[in-house]
């Protein structure tokens, strides 16, 4: 309805320039909550260009820059329809939220995803309102794969983006989104363990003692979400005692020496196939060793974990989490092991 209000308003105040404050009432209602795909869809091209205009009213609105220009595609789509769009519309947002430039470390920037035709109808319906977009606040990882698919929009408009975040020293927080979130934590690891790879892979330090350490991810599991990942087990030393993956709260103490969920606030699958809740043994799912893949998957609306060993699915072994929790590993002499976002 506020769409069709504010369409409607587009037509009649250019010839009533007096009534603008009727713009502002209908823009602060569509931008008082978070927006869905679909809710734009009422929006006439003009209509549209208005909503965007303020730009202070843009960035207010409670939700990611990015995902608010995710619904702007989604519009487009709509203003072009699916029968001439020439790419599936879930395809085209898979492509614009993926992240294969940023992993690649920009060395090999992925190829146009999108034909000329699916360009040039994008290029028509958002060329008009593409100035008034609010770029500035989208993370540099996101901007990357805009600037690699989105051929059409003027490079100036990318550089000043990315001038801006130089400019302010943007650091993006570790975040799933980002596929920055499942990786080891520096700020959170018992000290005898080191970090390699971009932080994707721990090891026990050769030169010292002997005992169990732990470390955590660095973003949190948390709301109603879904996630998914593998931890590699690349080396282990069976003589050197147990290692175990699994989940913790960053109330841990990663250098205590104890078995990931031998301490309150842990959860852990030892490599010995035994599955322990905080202090507690509870089922027996098979061990694994050097080279094993353990894939985890955590859903936190059901509040509950479920994993496979070597691709063998072994089931929901953990119910009832708490919120804000995090992957982990605990580890002996000998040992190292590779985290790995699925999803």
């Amino acid at each position: 309805m506020a769409g069709r209000i504010l369409s409607e308003a587009a037509e009649i105040l250019d010839q009533c320039p007096s009534d603008e404050a009727l713009y502002s009432v209908v823009r602060d209602f569509i931008l008082a909550r978070p927006l869905n795909y679909g809710q734009l869809y009422s929006l006439s091209k003009d209509a549209m260009a208005v909503l965007l205009s303020d730009a202070d009213a843009v960035r207010e609105c409670p939700m990611y820059a990015f995902d608010f220009f995710l619904c702007i595609i989604d519009w487009a789509c709509e203003m072009i329809s699916d029968a001439h769009l020439g790419i599936k519309r879930s395809d085209l947002l898979a492509a614009l939220s993926s992240l294969e430039a940023t992993e690649s470390m920009l060395q090999n920037p992925p190829d146009a995803q999108l034909s000329a035709d699916t360009l040039k109808r994008l290029e028509s319906v958002l060329t008009p309102i593409v100035r008034c977009i609010n770029f500035q606040d989208i993370c540099p990882h996101r901007l990357v794969t805009l600037m690699d698919t989105l051929s059409f929009i003027p490079p100036s408009i990318f550089a000043a983006a990315l001038r801006r975040h130089i400019t302010a020293r943007t650091v993006c927080p570790p975040s799933w989104r980002h596929r920055t979130g499942c990786l080891w934590d520096p700020g959170h690891m018992g000290p005898l363990l080191r970090l390699l790879d971009n932080h994707a892979v721990v090891e026990f330090d050769e030169t010292q003692p002997n005992r169990h350490q732990s470390v955590t991810s660095a973003a949190a599991m948390k709301d109603k979400g879904v996630y998914e990942w593998d931890v590699i087990i690349q080396a282990f030393n069976s003589a050197h005692s147990r290692v175990a993956v699994g989940l913790a709260a960053k109330s841990i103490s990663s250098h205590e020496n104890a078995l990931l969920g031998k301490q309150s606030n842990s959860w852990g699958l030892a490599s010995t196939g035994k599955v322990y809740c905080p202090y507690s043994e509870t089922v027996y799912v098979g061990g694994f060793g050097k080279d094993s893949v353990i894939s985890f998957r955590v859903d936190m609306a059901e509040r509950c974990c479920s994993i496979a060993v070597n691709g063998v699915d072994k089931g929901v072994i953990w119910k009832n989490l708490p919120d804000n929790i995090y992957p982990a590993c605990s580890l002996t002499l000998g040992s190292r092991c590779e985290i790995r976002q699925r999803s």
